[in-house]
């Protein structure tokens, strides 16, 4: 009976030392890596378009005869479109605009605001009038230059591009002239993020004008004259 007793203390001694063992050697969690991913559009960036500027244009007295006074020449208005828009729109457009920032918490150099300036070169207003035989003939008498007589704009900014902060100014050119024409003067008037189809725009529209000296007896009295040899560039220059 006596080894019985210890038959039975050994068996139940090997049975808990068992599961002792069982808990030290179990796995541990399982470890798994987990990428992390995302896609984020970037604004464009937004720079200064200009649209229809005027390929060419011609001015008239509106049917009045020279006389030998000064006879003003004027053109019907002409139109400068000139907008903010972002580096990815392909196609100018009279109305439409892609939504952009200037990025100026990266660098405030990046914004820029827009001027627009009106020069003319050193060409004569040469007049002709069809001579002998309808040749075209010069007549020296009555062509004159812009130091003579300048070509003057006169431009007309809606209330919208008012109360945007966009100026213009009148300009009288002379030979090898240029003048600011329009503007958005500060650059702290500038928002930093344009909205797509509302960004700052402004349509100027302008008149230019021009008159013949008087005091000249023309070579072809009763004779049509025409006028040619001046040209009006306009350039858009963003200002940082």
């Amino acid at each position: 009976m006596k080894n019985k007793k210890k038959l039975g203390a050994a068996f139940i001694a090997l049975a808990f030392s068992g599961f002792a063992g069982l808990m030290v050697v179990a796995p541990g969690a399982l470890a798994t890596d987990a990428g992390v991913s995302s896609s984020v559009v970037t604004e464009e960036l937004c720079e200064w378009q200009i649209f229809a500027v005027p390929a060419d244009f011609a001015v008239s007295s509106g049917g009045a005869e020279y006389v030998g006074e000064i006879l003003p020449l004027t053109a019907v208005a002409q139109t400068v479109n000139v907008y903010v828009t972002g580096n990815e729109q392909a196609t100018p457009s009279a109305a439409d605009n892609t939504a952009c920032a200037f990025y100026t918490e990266v660098d405030p150099g990046f914004k820029t605001r827009p001027t627009v300036v009106m020069s003319v070169g050193t060409g004569e207003f040469a007049a002709t009038y069809p001579g002998v035989d309808d040749a075209v003939t010069e007549d020296g008498g009555m062509s004159f230059t812009l130091n003579d007589s300048p070509l003057k704009i006169t431009s007309t900014l809606p209330a919208s591009c008012i109360e945007d902060n966009w100026a213009a100014t009148n300009l009288s050119l002379g030979v090898s002239g240029s003048g600011v024409n329009m503007e958005i003067p500060l650059i702290a008037n500038i928002d930093n993020v344009q909205a797509e189809n509302g960004g700052q725009r402004c349509t100027n529209s302008f008149v230019a004008s021009i008159d013949i000296p008087g005091d000249v007896m023309p070579l072809g009295p009763g004779k049509t004259y025409s006028y040619s040899g001046i040209t009006l560039t306009t350039t858009l220059t963003p200002v940082g």
